[in-house]
């Protein structure tokens, strides 16, 4: 969180930890949600005999659960880039540093 603050202006860069901070035990479950689906997976795969259909089964939960912690990151950052100003939706846009703007060659 830190290295992306530092390429905002300040008043952006506390919208960002303020907004992440308050979101932080949401983002953290999403993300233990998630690894534990994956762990589901590793279970699976160690099982015997094997069961194709769990394994499947398993990798729907972890999809599931990506695309649950992307959701909730996302949200957070939508929530961010709609209250800072269009110099630090630049920079997020840019991220990380060095990135070439779209089109670019």
């Amino acid at each position: 969180m830190e290295r992306l603050a530092a390429t905002l202006p300040p008043a952006d860069a506390d919208i960002l930890r303020s907004r992440i901070n308050a979101s932080r035990a949401a983002i953290e479950d999403a993300q233990a949600a998630y690894h534990t689906a994956q762990d589901q997976i590793h279970e699976v795969l160690r099982q015997e005999p094997f069961d194709v259909e769990a394994l499947r089964a398993a990798m729907a939960k972890t999809r599931a659960g990506r695309q649950a912690f992307d959701q909730t990151i996302q949200g957070v950052f939508a929530g961010i880039a709609a209250n800072i100003s269009p110099a630090g939706r630049q920079a997020l846009a840019n991220w990380p540093p060095g990135r070439k703007a779209a089109g670019v060659k």
